[in-house]
């Protein structure tokens, strides 16, 4: 943890003035850290924590493709350090198989999974939650993959972890509410798939509130399928997208 915090704190100080110019960006602070981190190499879990911290910021600016070539330098590490697996490799294969999904890639996240899933038996997650995480990107991908029939059994076993683990944890619970909800509505199970929507709408409320971009993402595509159910959106309820997209 301190030589992390060493790096990191040497990486934010590059941003001075004098070194990268007063109009510095996040993007080049992160790319002056990631070339520095091969003089990591001789220390690979040290290696692999940093990359993971550029990787993920990375991520969160939208440099999707830049993360994920952190991730893989950083499993590069973790192998370096532990051949045949480990937890931290199994934690950093599904960080990786995020950045694939945003960059489309959908067939190699669902490769870097399987690998991810096989280690898993190895290398349990640490809580119920962890697993119902990972339970959750491996039906998202199947989904994406037109593998619904699969994904709905891995999403369904997702929900009813974090329902039984985290049943007042409205964020977690509206997420997984929605994912079954739409691999359902993909199946034609539009009954099934409403129910589990205004599951989603409702957590979705409780978490963020009347007036929130989250409710907007989320009443889309309820709307959707009470659309294919034939029904009207309900005053105040799906019928909200409309008001959401012109405020």
């Amino acid at each position: 943890a301190e030589q992390v915090t060493a790096f990191v704190t040497t990486m934010l100080g590059a941003a001075d003035p004098g070194s990268l110019g007063k109009n510095v960006t996040v993007r080049e602070v992160l790319d002056s850290a990631a070339a520095h981190v091969d003089t990591l190499a001789s220390n690979p879990d040290l290696e692999a924590e940093i990359r993971t911290v550029i990787g993920g910021t990375y991520m969160g600016l939208g440099e999707f493709e830049a993360g994920e070539a952190q991730y893989r330098h950083a499993l590069d590490a973790r192998r370096r350090r532990a051949p045949d697996g480990d937890h931290a490799t199994v934690v950093t294969l599904t960080q990786q198989s995020y950045a694939l999904e945003y960059l489309g890639e959908y067939a190699s996240a669902d490769s870097v999974l399987n690998v991810a899933s096989k280690l898993n038996d190895r290398y349990p997650p640490d809580t119920p939650l962890d697993r119902a995480e990972f339970l959750d990107q491996r039906g998202r991908i199947a989904t994406r993959l037109g593998h619904n029939d699969e994904a709905e059994t891995i999403l369904q076993q997702a929900l009813d972890i974090t329902k039984r683990e985290a049943p007042t944890n409205d964020t977690l619970l509206a997420n997984a509410y929605a994912n079954l909800g739409f691999v359902k509505s993909e199946l034609g199970k539009v009954t099934e798939s409403e129910k589990l929507y205004e599951a989603a709408v409702a957590a979705t409320r409780r978490a963020y509130g009347d007036h929130h971009a989250k409710l907007a993402e989320m009443l889309s595509p309820y709307a959707t399928v009470l659309d294919r159910a034939g029904k009207p959106a309900p005053l105040g309820g799906a019928g909200e997208e409309i008001r959401f997209r012109h405020t």
